[in-house]
C-alpha cells in the first residue's frame, strides 16, 4: 500500500468505511477506496462495530502501510436496539 510520510495536501474527502467481522472483504474494500488515482486528496476511516474475527488486525496493518487509513475501534456495541 501507499505511505505518503509528508502529507501536503488537505483532506478534502473522507471515506466512512463501517465494518463488522469483514475480514474477509475488508483488504479489498480499502484497497479499492485506495486506488482512486483522479480523486482529490482523502481519508479512509473505518469504523469498526467490535469485531471479533480478523479485521482489527486487518486495518491496524493497513493503517500502519498507509497514513491515508484511520481506524476507529468501538469496543462493545454502540448501542442495542430496544
Amino acid at each position: 500500500m501507499h505511505r505518503p510520510r509528508n502529507i501536503t495536501h488537505a483532506v478534502l474527502i473522507s471515506v466512512l468505511l463501517p465494518v463488522k467481522d469483514a475480514s474477509a472483504t475488508v483488504s479489498e474494500a480499502l484497497a479499492g477506496v485506495l486506488a482512486q488515482r483522479d480523486a482529490p486528496p482523502l481519508e479512509v476511516v473505518c469504523v469498526d462495530d467490535a469485531s471479533v474475527d480478523a479485521t482489527p488486525a486487518l486495518l491496524a496493518e493497513a493503517s500502519r502501510q498507509d497514513a491515508r487509513v484511520r481506524v476507529v475501534r468501538v469496543k462493545a456495541a454502540a448501542w442495542s436496539p430496544r
